[in-house]
């Protein structure tokens, strides 16, 4: 068993690793790429709406990854984002097609949402030991690719065409799903009992895994500080730049570096500290540190709005990318260790929709804020929210903590 799980996590990794520089290089370059040519900044708002409306379909992919488990899912998904791919190259450089893109690249990004589904179910086959070191790491690396494709992506279109680099985005899912086929696992794993294939019991599995989360107390803590959160992390998305551009009138390089400074912070973090965190979530319970980590994010986006110092945003966009990794490790690690294999899938999709439709809402949100309120007060409002919030949910009345049967269980 200890033998599998270690295959399976390093498999994993390394597939998950291929695929995401492809996929982090393409974005990025088709942002820069659609920024030169097209002159039509409303496309760009569109095509972030395609990099992140598909993560509300987590779970309905969650639903269907619990009930084809194995690696056919895991493979064909990879695949046919390679298709995909070779369709955007085909396409990509047609002002007239524009379209045609963004369909693709929100079929691109469903797909992705299937396959990262798909692979939670496999993850509850990772022993505990090694679930937050895979986590962190997938973390980590990732966090790294990202600050790469930003810092790099845009120029590496003076060497290479947009069309190839939608290839090689094709080329490294190809990749990934050959590693997938080397997973220790059946390529369908029949469930117990007679398969369920009414409309009535697909929504009943959803409504399953959504009950679940509702009977752990921690769990629908969880989920609503990651909604109550996500205005924090919508205007830190939206308006950092006019912050401190137009508030602290720094220049162009203090927002490129302070957005550097996340990645650099959730990169460092998640391969060098998951461990860590782990270790003090089993001594103090995971409740301890979703509390800590949600007030120091309040803390962090307050800052931002409060000081008028520049070294303040690159300061508190460091510490938000540690926490952020923190969440990213131990949240997975919780729902893994809390529920039944059986229905992993859809519980995870829950928290990834949630996570997801929080920053939507948030978005929402601060544009009506936006006409009342200053960015710098948006900052301000936004970070004492999240700060009220957490304590409010983390602690009872009596001033315990609110935990679970398994909150050390990480």
């Amino acid at each position: 068993m200890a033998q599998t799980s270690a295959v399976t996590m390093r498999l994993l990794w390394v597939a998950n690793w291929a695929s995401k520089i492809g996929d982090v290089w393409f974005e990025t370059a088709l942002i820069w790429y659609w920024s030169l040519t097209l002159h039509r900044p409303h496309l760009l708002s569109l095509l972030g709406l395609m990099f992140t409306l598909p993560g509300l379909l987590s779970a309905v992919m969650g639903v269907l990854a619990d009930r084809l488990r194995g690696k056919l899912l895991i493979v064909s998904s990879a695949w046919f984002q390679a298709l995909l791919c070779a369709g955007l190259a085909a396409f990509v450089t047609n002002s007239a097609q524009v379209g045609l893109v963004l369909a693709l690249m929100g079929c691109l990004e469903v797909l992705g949402v299937l396959r990262g589904s798909a692979i939670n179910v496999v993850a509850g086959i990772i022993t505990p030991e090694e679930r937050a070191q895979f986590i962190g790491i997938l973390h980590g690396v990732v966090s790294g690719i990202r600050l790469a494709g930003r810092l790099l992506a845009a120029s590496s279109l003076l060497w290479f065409s947009i069309r190839e680099i939608a290839l090689l985005d094709g080329l490294s899912f190809v990749i990934a799903g050959a590693l997938y086929l080397f997973l220790p696992l059946p390529w369908l794993e029949k469930r117990a009992g007679e398969q369920r294939r009414t409309v009535w019991a697909f929504f009943h599995d959803l409504a399953e895994g959504v009950h679940k989360v509702k009977r752990d107390g921690l769990s629908t803590r969880l989920l609503l500080i990651f909604f109550l959160s996500g205005p924090s992390m919508a205007v830190v998305s939206n308006d950092l730049a006019w912050r401190i551009g137009r508030n602290i009138h720094a220049p162009s390089w203090a927002y490129g570096l302070s957005i550097a400074m996340e990645m650099v912070g959730a990169m460092v973090a998640g391969m060098l500290g998951a461990k860590l965190f782990r270790k003090v979530a089993q001594r103090y319970g995971v409740s301890l540190v979703f509390l800590i980590d949600f007030v120091l994010l309040g803390l962090c986006v307050l800052a931002i709005g409060v000081f008028d110092s520049v070294w303040i945003p690159m300061l508190s966009m460091f510490v938000m990318g540690v926490l952020q990794a923190a969440q990213n490790v131990l949240a997975p690690s919780y729902v893994l260790a809390s529920f039944p294999h059986e229905v992993i899938g859809r519980v995870a999709s829950v928290f990834s929709t949630v996570e997801v439709g929080s920053q939507a809402v948030g978005s929402a949100v601060l544009a009506v804020c936006a006409s009342i309120l200053s960015v710098q007060w948006m900052f301000v409002t936004a970070g004492l929210l999240t700060l009220v919030s957490a304590p409010a949910l983390f602690v009872r009345i009596k001033g315990g903590l609110v935990t679970s049967p398994t909150a050390r269980n990480v």
